[in-house]
């Protein structure tokens, strides 16, 4: 069955259609929705990035876009996953964004009690990206908070304020860049260890 086909039904809600297009694009797909969040969020956000190394959360976004599928003017497979890609980091990007701001919220009402982040930062009427991602990102937090403070603010540094490690060595007191990299190194492999343990797989990690 030509693309272009198997498309139309999808869009008009052919299920055997649709699931034709998620096996045949999705390997493509999260590959192309990883590199595109890694370049969204490398400036202050590094540090969101292993939260979307699981790949359900891809999966279960690219199958709503098919569910919706607009009108698509393209031709090939490489083009029409590109543009399955885009759509899926665009939702992923707008769910951080949306879970941000629900944080925000929720703490300018009243404290958080520990524990209840993952509930009180997403409200009922989210989406399901927004409910997983929302459930990994208080996840990550709290492993991270939990970090010796040295090993924090390594990491916070280094992932979330893209610092080099030239500059992190004069702001920490490091005798040199190499042995700041070290220590950050050593930082970042407890975190990877403690992400596992709390069940987030970290894209890249050994």
């Amino acid at each position: 069955m030509a693309l272009r086909e198997t498309i139309a039904l999808a869009a008009s809600g052919d299920a055997r259609a649709r699931q034709t297009l998620v096996e045949g694009f999705y390997p493509t797909v999260e590959r192309l929705v990883h590199k595109q969040l890694a370049q969204s969020f490398r400036q202050h956000h590094a540090w969101i990035g292993p939260l979307f190394s699981t790949g359900d959360v891809v999966h279960d976004v690219l199958v709503q876009v098919l569910d919706r599928l607009d009108a698509f003017a393209g031709d090939g497979d490489a083009e029409f996953a590109a543009y399955l890609a885009t759509a899926v980091s665009h939702r992923l990007i707008d769910a951080v964004r949306h879970h941000q701001a629900g944080c925000r919220d929720v703490r300018r009402r009243a404290p958080t009690p520990v524990g209840e982040a993952a509930e009180d930062g997403a409200t009922r009427n989210d989406p399901p990206e927004v409910a997983a991602l929302a459930e990994r990102m208080t996840i990550f937090r709290r492993v991270l908070d939990a970090l010796p403070p040295a090993d924090r603010a390594l990491i916070e540094l280094r992932l979330s304020d893209g610092l080099t490690f030239v500059e992190i060595a004069q702001r920490l007191g490091y005798a040199s860049d190499n042995s700041a990299r070290k220590a950050f190194d050593r930082a970042e492999a407890r975190l990877t260890l403690r992400l596992r343990g709390a069940g987030l797989r970290v894209e890249g990690a050994p």
